[in-house]
């Protein structure tokens, strides 16, 4: 580690005390807030999935809910306050489930009444099974240093046993229909079968030198099936003979595997994102869909055959069933999407644009009703990481790679304008944009300017060594410059800072934040423009929320942050200041809630406690309308309690 990096961590170590807070007297006055709930858009993103009898249970990033296999049927929400559910599996009557949680607690809920019958927590539970026509479950366990196996009574939430512990990880459990024999495959291409009645292994040997991805036991008990990571066959063995079972599937490289009620029948989702189906009886191959509708590779996540329907799961967190007789779509998720990756209210206020993950589209919603407006397709699949207004509501802009801009008061089979080489932008206020290109090191980078109108674009003379992003003032005669720099041993350089170049003087200045004991703290690359562009506003790497005016020598620390952790830093504090320019709404990973402060003082005015988990995004509205993401699209009116 270099001195200059050894010493920034010792000198965050040191207290605050050094820290001059600004006290805002006035400001310890003012009412608490509340917030009034208006709308929801999309309900969140499905991370797994299981069959509860004709119906699917999914596991999202709002909790659990339970949905026929056509979605045609209104959800219904299983779960009572998981705020993230990771994993799901049924039990084999479909009467209860158990999940694993973003909380780590480890549920067995009851299915007809959503209570929640169990609760533990887990550490390294990553794989769980149900023991068939019991009420047991397999589950990986990490104690120390070892890998273990044990069973866990659902009733009791106890465990029960240590089926094994292991030199590698156990990354795949599968039950024979019994229940008295258990495959466990381990990280390393070993299988071990288990037999559960001696508790004695009955067979142990490896699959391949590659890691094992699946072992899926066939419904009949005969046949047991082997998926690996790398360019491997699928392999399946007869269970007796533990022979290998040949055909015309062993060049496929599938990952996900499921096989069908009759064992007769196995999907492989494959390397390249195609399904195909094997008949191990007749040895006939049947694509499901080719790997040409495939995105990307490795497209599937997860695979479960009941009765003739296949339920996929893809990465794109995009759910559709099959109807394997008839071979077509029955059911899709359309109301569940990818992660948000961007959005931007419009300067009026009537309109949110909404960028998703993998997606082709930007949707546009009504902020008053929630509703979906208009959507904007994409001139080809871009992985987008910002949106943004025009001023005067007219275009909108969106950036990955590619900058796209849409005339929005025209029609809407408009062709957009393209302009290579963007990843980020801002827009000044006359409707030009201010431009970077993807961040390629230390090196510098020009900053050009763009007509949002006709693409033209002007290459400025001002080029930014180590540029990450731009903000242009709301007056248009600044623009802020987040920027890494070259390590040094000076106390004055640190690993991040913020320029504000005055456009038409050319004279840039750098924002100094305060020191903490003998080095000056560094400021987190999210941070605004004061309403009236008189300065700037944000938070430190150490959580602190500091502000900068135009005049000042150096920033003042207006909260001082909470405890510091140099080895494992926090992460990145998402916020937003209103256009009155008196609040903020703070997203801080490492608390408990979503915060409303005063922007003058720091002081908290309300907790949003159902916004925990992650940086949910989050955007100031017109009148302090206040929009949140955690999977869903949350709208809030704030205002005085």
């Amino acid at each position: 580690m270099s001195n200059w990096r050894l010493s920034s961590l010792v000198a965050l170590l040191l207290s605050l005390v050094s820290l001059n807070l600004v006290t805002h007297p006035h400001a310890q006055n003012q009412s608490t807030l509340e917030a009034e709930t208006l709308w929801q858009f999309g309900q969140g993103t499905i991370y797994d999935f299981d069959w509860v009898g004709q119906n699917l249970i999914l596991a999202t990033n709002t909790g659990l809910w339970l949905t026929d296999a056509t979605f045609k049927q209104p959800l219904i929400r299983l779960d009572q306050g998981i705020a993230v559910a990771q994993g799901v599996r049924s039990n084999q009557d479909g009467t209860r489930i158990a999940t694993l949680n973003g909380d780590a607690i480890f549920r067995v809920i009851d299915v007809k009444t959503g209570e929640v019958k169990v609760s533990s927590p887990y550490i390294g539970a990553l794989v769980m099974a149900w023991q068939p026509k019991g009420d047991v479950l397999a589950l990986s366990d990490l104690e120390g240093k070892q890998n273990r196996v044990i069973l866990w009574d659902s009733h009791s939430g106890k465990q029960t046993e240590v089926v094994g512990t292991y030199s590698a990880n156990v990354v795949t459990l599968s039950w024979n229909p019994d229940g008295n024999l258990l495959a466990i495959g381990l990280a390393n291409g070993e299988i071990v079968i288990q037999d559960m009645t001696t508790h004695k292994p009955i067979k142990e040997f490896t699959a391949d030198t590659a890691n094992i991805h699946a072992v899926v036991w066939s419904h009949d008990g005969h046949k047991l099936a082997v998926t690996l990571l790398g360019d491997v066959p699928l392999n399946i063995w007869q269970t007796d003979t533990f022979e290998r079972v040949k055909g015309s599937f062993d060049a496929h490289f599938a990952r996900e595997i499921a096989w069908n009620d009759d064992s007769n029948q196995i999907a492989g989702a494959l390397v390249d994102g195609s399904i195909k189906i094997w008949n191990i009886a007749t040895d006939q191959i049947t694509i499901l869909y080719s790997a040409n509708n495939a995105p990307y590779f490795d497209l599937i996540e997860h695979l479960a055959w009941h009765g003739d329907q296949l339920a996929i799961l893809d990465r794109e967190h995009h759910l559709e069933v099959w109807n394997i007789v008839q071979y077509s779509v029955v059911g899709e998720s359309k109301a569940f999407t990818e992660y948000l990756k961007a959005m931007a209210v419009s300067p009026d206020g009537k309109l949110i644009a909404l960028y998703y993950k993998n997606s082709y589209d930007v949707l546009v919603v009504d902020t008053v009703t929630g509703n979906l407006e208009k959507t904007l397709n994409l001139p080809r699949p871009l992985e987008g990481s910002q949106l943004g207004w025009s001023p005067s509501g007219e275009q909108l802009a969106f950036s990955g790679s590619t900058l796209v801009i849409w005339q929005i008061q025209k029609d809407a089979d408009q062709v957009p304008i393209e302009v290579e080489d963007v990843d980020r932008f801002s827009w000044s206020p006359d409707g030009k944009l201010a431009v970077m290109s993807r961040y390629t090191g230390l090196d510098k980078v020009p900053v050009r300017f763009v007509d949002a109108k006709t693409g033209e674009v002007s290459t400025t003379t001002h080029d930014v060594e180590g540029l990450i992003d731009v903000l242009w003032s709301p007056d248009g005669k600044r623009i802020a410059f987040y920027k890494y720099n070259r390590p040094s041993e000076d106390v004055e350089v640190t690993r991040a800072q913020i320029d504000v170049w005055d456009v038409q003087k050319d004279v840039t200045i750098t924002v100094k934040l305060p020191y903490m004991g003998s080095f000056r703290l560094e400021p987190d690359e999210t941070f605004r423009w004061l309403a009236d562009s008189s300065g700037l506003i944000g938070f430190t790497g150490a959580g602190m929320l500091w502000r900068w005016h135009l005049n000042d020598a150096e920033a003042d620390a207006v909260a001082a942050s909470g405890p510091i952790e140099p080895i494992n830093p926090a992460p990145l504090i998402w916020f937003d200041i209103n256009r009155g320019g008196n609040l903020l709404a703070v997203s801080n990973p490492t608390v408990d809630h979503t915060t409303i402060m005063d922007a003058a003082s720091g002081q908290a005015l309300l907790n949003m406690d159902e916004f925990a988990t992650l940086p949910y995004l989050l955007e100031w509205g017109k009148d302090n309308q206040l929009f949140l993401y955690d999977g869903a699209v949350h709208s809030y009116q704030i205002k005085n309690s």
